[in-house]
């Protein structure tokens, strides 16, 4: 590229008016559940192609690929997107791409690595497109998406907008905790699902979803060459887990699922009705248990409709892992969570003595892990600000995620005293000949009702498990499309930051990006940015500090650049 083109490209991408881009594709996205409602197909695959030609949704493609984790990973072509030059660039090319290059397109080969499963020592595959394939596939996600959303089960929760695993176990809270709850239930684990998903069911699948224009893209993805370690494979099933879209297309293979089970549901009488203790799904792509209210209509009914389901997409129950199990006698764990019922004789809270009582906390396995981690940061530091430094996120993260039930509180005092001890022992490591007494007097310090706080000084404390607020989150109402009724959503936030100042920052601006307008729940990274300069007196109140994501921030930060540079001038 030109130098003077570079600059143009440059200065092009930083003048991107995101607010009216989201508003953009909003607005198309909304049409798009309408015609579809309305039965009118060709309005549907006219407004699908609009979006997928239209410049606000190449730019809006370009930057979710390139502000994700993945972003910064290449494909087999090594080329990476990571100036604003590149990426305005890519906008361009990707229109090329769109009006030229049928029939003629052909997917590029994928780049295939291995990496290790969540819980096990075994590896799973990971197929990396190229950023331009990335992006061609998120404009095809966002035309059909919003479809997808109207068809989906109503108790699916992995890779949907505004829905997470937290939604998945709120679910089965609500589905357990009654009297009159089902036991009985089916923990699922499927046989490499995304390696073995049928091409043909795909195919015809996805032709509802999408128009012709995209869908030939979509054939194009499922039949893309793998290439691992100078092999060329040419695939005959499945879809590579790394791909933008793949996720979509499992849970388009899986919805069904719920309609199939809730056919075994039999008329039973009982105080709360049929609605709680018949048969439900509760699914997270394709990690799924099954609850019903005996053994026999598992067995008899449920499992052979779901094999006979799952079988039609080429699927299959992993029957080693797979189990059936009564809720009374052995622990669900699911998505990270251990699930159990235990007595309250012998408890404190004697108000029922006779009922059990439900609880969800933190698997062994997961605090095992975040153990190990913690002592693997303590063993490569040697001052305690580096180490504050590293941990604190590691704690956060975790806490974030296990602070939607009060059970988890018993394993935060564990973390929290195991640290304790392990930051004593660092610390008189660093100073053999200082006494106990001079180390509190010099690390531990007092924040609010909190005297036991270690740190450099009271800005810089190591993050406190103990004091971690419990959230108390309302289940989602089922059945409403995110992109037909976002307000829904919006008011009802699923913002986990566990810093009280941040929290209060991004309900002050309504959990919204102060620059583009978009949900600051998008999953995008989120910076804060001070109206007035910390150079100029401004200090770190709510109201001196905007939730911005950080293409946003790049933006604002590169126009007050140049507005400064022609100041000076």
């Amino acid at each position: 590229m030109k130098r003077s083109k570079y600059f143009k490209y440059n200065e092009l991408w930083h003048n991107i008016n995101w607010k009216l881009i989201n508003k953009y594709v909003s607005n198309i996205q909304y049409k798009m559940v309408v015609a579809y409602n309305n039965g009118n197909k060709s309005e549907l695959y006219r407004l699908q192609k609009k979006l997928m030609l239209s410049f606000a949704a190449r730019a809006l493609a370009v930057r979710k690929i390139t502000s994700n984790e993945g972003g910064k990973t290449p494909g087999v072509d090594k080329i990476v997107w990571t100036s604003p030059a590149e990426k305005y660039k890519a906008i361009i090319e990707l229109r090329t791409v769109l009006l030229t290059s049928f029939p003629d397109y052909k997917a590029d080969k994928i780049k295939r690595v291995w990496i290790p499963k969540t819980n096990s020592n075994k590896l799973r595959p990971l197929g990396i497109p190229t950023l331009r394939d990335r992006a061609l596939q998120m404009l095809v996600l966002m035309s059909m998406d919003p479809i997808v959303e109207e068809t989906s089960d109503l108790h699916s929760y992995g890779s949907r907008k505004y829905r997470g695993t937290h939604d998945a176990i709120l679910r089965l809270r609500h589905l357990l905790d009654k009297k009159a709850s089902p036991m009985w239930i089916w923990d699922v684990d499927l046989e490499n699902c995304f390696d073995t998903i049928s091409h043909d069911f795909l195919i015809n699948k996805t032709k509802e979803y999408i128009c012709p224009f995209g869908h030939k893209y979509l054939c194009k993805w499922l039949k893309a060459e793998i290439v691992e370690k100078g092999c060329v494979i040419k695939p005959t099933q499945g879809i590579p887990q790394g791909g933008v879209i793949s996720p979509l297309l499992c849970n388009i293979s899986l919805n069904g699922l719920e309609h199939v089970v809730r056919q075994g549901v039999t008329s039973h009488k009982t105080t709360l009705g049929k609605k709680l203790t018949g048969c439900w799904v509760t699914r997270y792509v394709d990690d799924f248990v099954v609850t019903s209210r005996s053994k026999e209509l598992l067995e008899l009914e449920l499992i052979p409709k779901i094999k006979e389901f799952l079988s039609e997409r080429n699927l299959k129950v992993s029957e080693e892992k797979s189990k059936i199990i009564n809720l009374k006698n052995t622990d669900l764990k699911f998505l990270g969570w251990t699930i159990s019922l235990k007595s309250r004789i012998g408890s404190k809270n004697q108000s029922s003595p006779k009922d059990d009582v439900l609880l969800i906390k933190p698997t062994r396995e997961s605090v095992q892990r975040l153990m190990v981690k913690i002592n693997q940061i303590f063993r490569k530091k040697t001052t305690l600000e580096s180490l504050v430094y590293e941990i604190n996120p590691v704690l956060r993260g975790w806490a974030n995620y296990y602070r939607i039930s009060w059970h988890s509180f018993e394993d935060f005092k564990k973390i929290h005293n195991h640290l304790y001890f392990m930051v004593m022992r660092f610390l008189t490591s660093l100073h053999l000949t200082k006494p106990i007494s001079w180390i509190h007097k010099e690390y531990i310090h007092k924040l609010g009702n909190n005297n036991w706080r270690f740190g450099i000084n009271i800005n810089k404390l190591m993050y406190c498990m103990v004091e971690t607020d419990i959230l108390k989150l309302k289940i989602l109402k089922s059945g409403i499309n995110p992109y037909f009724n976002a307000y829904y959503y919006e008011v009802n936030p699923r913002m986990f930051e566990l810093d009280e100042h941040r929290r209060k920052i991004y309900k002050f601006h309504n959990y919204k990006c102060a620059a583009c307008g978009k949900t600051l729940l998008d999953g995008e990274q989120i910076d804060l940015h001070h109206v007035i300069p910390k150079s100029e007196g401004g200090d770190n109140s709510y109201k001196n500090l905007i939730p911005l994501h950080k293409t946003c921030h790049v933006g604002i930060t590169h126009a007050r650049k140049q507005w400064f540079k022609y100041k000076s001038k």
